[in-house]
């Protein structure tokens, strides 16, 4: 049910090879990594990001989370 709700909002759960776990809204490729910005606050990191797609996978297409 998850994942059908995940693709219909285009909202998918990913896993990113810089900034860890979070959500990225596909048709503009935004990402929102929460984990991200706690590891990183002392920095005044956001949590929000520009993503490529290349550096992502869904885990709502795998399974793998």
């Amino acid at each position: 049910m998850k994942r059908l709700i995940q693709l219909l909002t285009l909202t998918h759960r990913v896993h990113h090879i810089h900034f860890g776990y979070g959500w990225v809204f596909l048709p503009v490729m935004i990402g929102y990594f929460p984990d991200y910005k706690e590891v990183y606050r002392l920095q005044k990191a956001t949590a929000w990001k520009v993503v490529n797609l290349k550096h992502f996978h869904s885990c709502s297409w795998t399974g793998v989370y």
